[in-house]
């Protein structure tokens, strides 16, 4: 199971009438929770790092829409309440990250109220802009999943293909180096020949080549196993927010089991980085180096 950060993830198995738990809406309210839905009063602070800040009542009672039970409310000390889910014995909290490294105490919490916190015609307004903008999110989502990417080793026959996502991957703010059209042959001739170090993959879906990724074998001397760094990992723009990135986590891990997995990310990518982490990947607090 891919590991959350949110309070109650581990038991938050239960399912609305598409089949989806919890932990699959704060995937897809992880893109859709905004400075535009949180609270009036954090609007100032609020940042995609800390996505859940301001977010709690409106995504609460979306929660209750769509599994039912209850919305308690946890005491703060400004005479306001933090909301959360309670249904069925399963307690659940979407935006307990707020709040960092603080525990909050969720036992004998008030229950809340919707027409008392709706009351605030600003909140009612937020609340139904998140639970439109969650539905948008869950049509398109459904719409692009209905067939998974077909994952498959790279061949010389993918060499245009793979070369043109590369521009564009080396083009971005992701990657400090703009690299260059020898360096992308030497990558692509090292994948599709029997390079003991670099593999490549290239993803379809409905017969279109939508990304690409190359992986870099080595040993970790610090945890005493094989390693596999995830040198690129490219998604075509539509494709992204799909599941797919997780898919090929999910099949790298059965190709490589008892192996370690490390990637590079540039800390202001804010979006991949949630990715990683809900893949199970953590940060380290090490400073890169290279001599060339």
């Amino acid at each position: 199971m891919k590991a959350y950060h949110f309070y109650g993830w581990e038991t938050a198995n239960i399912r609305d009438p598409q089949g989806l738990t919890p932990r699959d809406y704060y995937d897809l309210l992880s893109d859709v929770w905004c400075a535009e839905t949180c609270a009036p009063r954090m609007r100032a602070d609020w940042t995609p790092a800390n996505r859940t800040l301001g977010q709690c009542s409106i995504t609460a009672f979306l929660m209750q829409d769509l599994y039912g039970g209850s919305v308690l409310g946890v005491p703060l000390g400004d005479g306001n309440f933090h909301c959360f889910n309670v249904v069925d014995g399963c307690v659940f909290d979407l935006t307990s990250e707020q709040f960092g490294d603080v525990r909050l105490n969720y036992a004998d919490c008030p229950e809340q109220s919707r027409a008392v916190h709706f009351a605030k015609e600003e909140k009612r307004q937020r609340y139904e802009l998140l639970k439109a903008k969650l539905s948008a999110k869950v049509r398109i989502t459904r719409n692009r999943s209905d067939v998974k990417a077909v994952i498959s080793k790279m061949t010389e026959q993918d060499r245009d293909s793979v070369k043109d996502m590369m521009r564009g991957f080396y083009a971005s703010p992701a990657i400090l180096s703009n690299g260059s059209e020898t360096i992308f042959d030497a990558d692509i001739n090292a994948c599709v020949s029997e390079n003991p170090y670099l593999e490549g993959f290239v993803f379809e879906k409905e017969g279109l080549m939508i990304g690409y990724a190359m992986i870099a074998h080595s040993f970790s001397t610090e945890f005493g196993k094989p390693c596999i760094w995830i040198e690129d990992l490219f998604l075509k723009e539509p494709y992204r927010g799909a599941g797919i990135g997780s898919q090929f986590f999910d099949d790298l891990r059965q190709r490589y089991p008892g192996h370690l997995f490390r990637l590079e990310v540039e800390s202001e990518n804010q979006r991949a980085i949630h990715v990683y982490q809900r893949n199970g990947f953590e940060v380290l607090p090490y400073l890169e180096m290279k001599s060339d």
